[in-house]
């Protein structure tokens, strides 16, 4: 019985660490999408500040370049964390459906062979630890 609750406790924590991960990429996203508005704020403010139009024209077709490249390189980062964070979400969508499903068979174990007493008991005396 008390390894049985051992396993589920590990299982529950290893589903939060997956989960913290899964946040951790979404966020890597979120600011690869700041860094692309940043940069276009850049090119404004590179417009604005050219002396001539001449000088203006070739600052801005180098820059253009350089941020046509990083906006490129940018655009492929976010597709390519876009479907690592699928596949993560479907390897922890299975993950979850089977831990609910080893929960199931280990709840029924339990309540068919050990007596709700010793269960009881069992659960007064775990302790969650977090980490």
């Amino acid at each position: 019985g008390k390894q049985v609750m051992e396993k589920a406790i590990e299982q529950e924590q290893e589903l939060k660490k997956q989960q913290r991960r899964l946040r951790k990429q979404q966020e890597k996203e979120a600011e690869l999408k700041r860094q692309e508005e940043s940069q276009r704020q850049e090119n404004i403010e590179l417009e604005t500040k050219c002396a001539s139009q001449e000088e203006q024209v070739q600052k801005l077709t180098a820059k253009l370049h350089k941020l046509w490249d990083k906006y490129q390189k940018a655009q492929q980062e976010m597709v390519d964390i876009q479907h690592f964070n699928q596949d993560e979400r479907e390897e922890l969508l299975s993950m979850i459906r089977d831990l609910k499903q080893q929960l199931k068979l280990k709840t029924l174990i339990m309540e068919s062979f050990v007596p709700p007493k010793e269960i009881q008991s069992c659960q007064e005396r775990a302790v969650w630890d977090a980490e």
